[in-house]
């Protein structure tokens, strides 16, 4: 059950202000990481794909923190709490897909109790929703509207993905899919929207016209560099007559106005981002963005935009290095021409659409983005366990013995 508590742990976390909901999330992991390096010491059995993936993960932070490194001001040690923070942030969604993929996602029990866990939650975030707005007295239903949509989003791939190995009650996963669906809509996030259905075309196109792993990641590639030109561009775009039409079918449709405040935001980042753009403004970059009220209390604003977030602090470096980690996992997990491998590569690619609008996927509201790294987790689990619609098998080989040792892949 430790999946089931993995999921519920990250919703309440990211839901949470209080540190002891994202203290939870962080003992699960580290629960899981000493099963981990028990099976290792005692049993010698070792999860070849996890180590691989946490060599390139280590190397990722290796380079991100060098990069941070180089402009942390005279004085200041690595041992600064704000330098251990970021390095923290960053290895935590790694390990989380580490300790998701390392669950049976392909045993019915597992499934059902995800679901289950999935579906209340989303009641629950729909019922504080419609009674008294986001901000009720219950612990999730503070949840910000995008990480509502968030989850919305995440329970609907999860209906979907317990639909493909057609485990667990038919009735079941169409209760999920419908309360998912609900959530989304009822959270208002366009954020979410936005990704969900640009991931559902993407499978779709992949499904019916192009199942090799290079055209998908060639579209990835695309979709990043364009998410990038948008970024840049934004503002300029937003004041243009095409753009009135956009905004107004938006506002029409969700009530709420086009440009919130993220062009202003995104264009003070690229500033700052010009002052250092190979390297970004290192721990500063957060703190940057503090603001005092006249109350004396201090607030820290957001940029709004992951990829604006990563540049800040720590410049195309870090933007690659983090980038080099997404495309390995997909490649390495998400290469094959079975439907949830396809499912996999468009649930990539929802997500890094949703990063445009958030700050969560390695900084920023880290919590929430451990929800989708324990989510791309569970898919690369179910690649390998499932068979493709061709008849031929995803599965790797999950045992290999080296001389007295035995090695899991």
């Amino acid at each position: 059950m430790l999946a089931v508590f993995l999921v519920l742990s990250c919703v309440v976390a990211a839901a949470s202000p209080e540190p002891v909901p994202q203290a939870l999330l962080l003992m699960i992991v580290c629960i899981a990481l000493g099963r981990g390096a028990w099976r290792l010491l005692v049993q010698r059995t070792v999860n070849v794909v996890i180590a691989k993936l946490q060599l390139v993960a280590f190397g990722t932070v290796s380079v991100y923190m060098y990069a941070v490194y180089q402009s942390i001001p005279m004085g200041i040690s690595v041992l600064n709490e704000e330098y251990l923070s970021i390095a923290a942030k960053l290895l935590l969604g790694p390990l989380a897909f580490g300790v998701s993929f390392s669950q049976r996602w392909g045993l019915r029990e597992i499934q059902h109790g995800v679901a289950i866990t999935m579906l209340l939650i989303n009641v629950i975030l729909i019922i504080a929703q419609l009674a008294d707005g986001i901000n009720t007295g219950l612990v999730l239903g503070r949840l910000h509207s995008n990480y509502m949509g968030l989850s919305g989003a995440i329970g609907l791939i999860y209906a979907c993905m317990f639909h493909k190995s057609g485990l667990i009650r038919v009735s079941l996963v169409q209760a999920l899919l419908i309360v998912s669906i609900l959530t989304i809509v009822v959270s208002v996030s366009r954020g979410a929207l936005v990704s969900v259905m640009a991931g559902a075309m993407f499978y779709v196109g992949m499904t019916r016209l192009m199942r090799l792993r290079i055209i998908r990641s060639i579209i990835l590639a695309g979709i990043v560099i364009t998410l990038l030109l948008i970024s840049a561009k934004f503002d300029s775009w937003v004041k243009s007559e095409y753009a009135k039409e956009v905004s107004n079918y938006s506002e029409s449709l969700t009530g709420k106005a086009f440009d919130t405040g993220r062009s202003k935001y995104w264009g003070v980042a690229l500033h700052q981002i010009s002052e250092n753009p190979i390297y970004g403004i290192g721990i500063e970059a957060r703190s940057s963005w503090d603001r005092e009220l006249s109350n004396g209390n201090v607030i820290t604003l957001s940029v709004h935009n992951y990829y604006l977030a990563v540049l800040l602090e720590s410049g195309l470096v870090g933007l690659l290095s983090v980038l080099t980690l997404i495309f390995y996992i997909h490649n390495r997990f998400f290469g094959q021409k079975g439907d949830v491998s396809i499912l996999g590569s468009a649930v990539i690619l929802g997500s890094l659409i949703y990063q445009t609008a958030e700050v969560s996927l390695t900084t920023g509201t880290y919590t929430a983005g451990a929800m989708i790294w324990i989510l791309w987790g569970a898919l690369a689990r179910l690649v390998i366990s499932l068979p493709v619609a061709s008849g031929k098998s995803d599965i790797v080989p999950i045992y290999k013995r080296q001389g007295n040792a035995l090695i899991t892949g």
